[in-house]
């Protein structure tokens, strides 16, 4: 990037890193097989700093990747925002996912939506699970209700209290 100074002109070029807003969709599938390290799938984010929450590499579900999401204090519960839809009050899609333990069965996941993207306090539960197993997989699946705010809406995961690690894939807005 470079100003454009009068007389033709121009200042010294600056390298600039940006990011732009993602684009709603009316439909997606996330299973987390395109993602390296601990990153997030693209228009995908863990929201503050509260808890842990990244991709990994597991033999946990489906595939040989998952979301990992963990929280190590009832005050300290991670929210992962998923890509913005723009039909989720429409009442003609469903989240479905699958879910179990990590180690330990037992923990809370809830799926909701973020009425500030950027902030995890905002978030509002619709529904939630608790994992019964950590070895076989749950699906979850939940048809939200007309009631949702109009316009794009991002989606969100938050972990329960119990304290335990979760395991969550093949995500699906259908």
């Amino acid at each position: 990037v470079r100003a454009s100074c009068s007389g033709g002109i121009f200042g010294n070029w600056v390298t600039a890193s940006f990011t732009t807003p993602c684009a709603s969709v009316t439909s997606f599938v996330e299973g987390f097989e395109t993602t390296t390290g601990a990153l997030f799938p693209s228009c995908w984010f863990k929201v503050g700093a509260s808890g842990t929450a990244n991709t990994q590499a597991s033999t946990g579900i489906t595939g040989a990747r998952n979301l990992y999401i963990y929280s190590s204090s009832a005050a300290s519960r991670p929210v992962v925002a998923m890509v913005p839809v723009s039909n989720a009050n429409a009442g003609t899609h469903r989240m479905v996912m699958k879910v179990r333990g990590n180690f330990s069965a037992g923990e809370t996941i809830e799926l909701g939506y973020l009425t500030n993207p950027t902030d995890a306090t905002t978030f509002t539960a619709i529904n939630s699970i608790v994992t019964n197993s950590a070895t076989v997989f749950q699906t979850f699946t939940t048809v939200p209700s007309t009631s949702l705010p109009a316009g794009d809406v991002v989606f969100a995961l938050r972990t329960g209290t119990a304290l335990l690690s979760t395991l969550i894939d093949d995500i699906t807005w259908e």
